[in-house]
């Protein structure tokens, strides 16, 4: 190749738009436009209630109906929707994200019927709940108590936070005909 002069550099396509390419605000504009258009939505499925706690799994599903993320959940059981002492009806909720001194970043669970600050944050074992959800990557023992805990809860959390929109639709469902105590 012959070049013309000596300073001559090759002339560079810049009509290429890649998204490496994008400053750091052009990809969170970037990203929070995929996200809009994508319209996630998350989806809880209890399927055991002991009486000492509620255990299931949660889908993050795209506007295709196609699921990409899955995790486990922990709640408490099912006793009347009580406040702190049970864990929240089925049903569809708004939920939005939320930063807060104890939980870091984590979600709120809004219009929850006779509840205020319904929760979806971090945490691993029974004790670790107060009528909110508890989200991790497995169902485990994590103490010596006979119940079921999750793990890697921090984790999952921090996936969630950064694939979820700021705002979306939660469904809570019983699968596998369990249904609720009543």
């Amino acid at each position: 190749m012959a070049l013309r002069g000596r300073n001559h550099k090759p002339k560079q396509n810049t009509r290429s738009y890649h998204f490496t390419r994008l400053s750091n605000v052009g990809r969170v504009f970037f990203c929070l436009i995929f996200k809009f258009y994508i319209m996630l939505k998350m989806q809880i499925n209890r399927f055991n209630d002991n009486g000492k706690q509620t255990t299931g799994y949660g889908l993050v599903i795209n506007s295709k109906n196609e699921v990409i993320y899955s995790f486990v959940t922990l709640e408490l059981p099912w006793l009347n929707n009580q406040v702190q002492v049970s864990c929240i009806p089925i049903g569809e909720y708004i939920v939005q994200k939320r930063i807060s001194e104890k939980f870091k970043k984590h979600f709120h669970v809004k219009n929850v019927p006779n509840r205020d600050f319904i929760l979806i944050h971090q945490g691993n074992t029974k004790f670790d709940i107060q009528g909110c959800i508890l989200v991790g990557r497995k169902a485990t023992f994590v103490n010596k108590d006979i119940l079921i805990d999750i793990s890697e809860s921090r984790f999952v959390m921090a996936e969630l936070v950064d694939l979820m929109p700021s705002e979306f639709m939660l469904e809570i469902k019983n699968v596998n005909d369990y249904e609720v105590k009543k």
